[in-house]
């Protein structure tokens, strides 16, 4: 299991878009990957709030390591 997690800005809705589509390609994909799955979290944040961003990356972190997944894998991507 892979967990993406990416933090947007609240003007980047389009990059949110762009990302759940990449995703979705990417598992439908059986050469790149074969029998993993990648889930998404994706979360927005005031950009101008970078105290705001941190708080949700620990959120989106402490909820991936809270999985008893034994392959799991995690990535954050701030988009601002």
């Amino acid at each position: 299991l892979f967990l993406f997690g990416a933090i947007f800005d609240e003007s980047a809705r389009k990059d949110d878009e762009v990302f759940r589509l990449a995703v979705a390609d990417l598992n439908l994909n059986n050469e790149i990957l074969e029998t993993e799955k990648i889930t998404i979290s994706v979360e927005f944040v005031d950009g101008n709030n970078p105290f705001q961003a941190v708080c949700v990356f620990s959120l989106l972190f402490n909820r991936t390591t809270s999985h008893q997944h034994s392959s799991l894998f995690f990535l954050c991507a701030c988009f601002f």
